[in-house]
């Protein structure tokens, strides 16, 4: 019965969240789903484009920051570094020192090391996947 209530709450916490968002913040999040990266590994993960780079950048996050993948004039090559990350994050034994050879790999091949996006921009990028973590809950 507990697990109802539970389940029960966690929807109608979603609802009112969905409720709550004003139509700008429903577009923006429909816009930005379109970039992200369907996955199985709980990450939201995408590409975005950094304006000062003029390149595309891959990225995950887990809610609180953006980790970024790669930096690359095309859009795919991005994406498909940001797939390659992920698909590698689940191979058994995988840990924090093989993640940084990959980040190191996709930096040396990348067309610039990737940077910071401007933090108003990262600002929003975040609370747009924080939402999404909610809704997902």
């Amino acid at each position: 019965m507990k697990k109802r209530k539970s389940v029960e709450h966690s929807e109608t916490r979603k609802k009112r969240l969905r409720s709550s968002l004003d139509r700008k913040d429903r577009e923006f999040l429909e816009h930005m789903r379109a970039y992200l990266i369907p996955n199985v590994y709980g990450f939201v993960a995408g590409v975005l484009y950094q304006p000062r780079t003029e390149l595309w950048q891959g990225w995950i996050s887990g809610g609180y920051k953006l980790l970024y993948i790669s930096a690359r004039n095309d859009h795919e090559q991005a994406t498909a570094d940001v797939e390659a990350f992920l698909k590698a994050s689940t191979r058994e034994g995988f840990g924090t020192e093989d993640a940084l050879a990959l980040l190191e790999t996709f930096k040396k091949e990348g067309d610039a090391p990737p940077e910071y996006l401007p933090v108003p921009y990262t600002e929003v990028v975040l609370y747009y996947v924080r939402i999404l973590y909610a809704l997902k809950e």
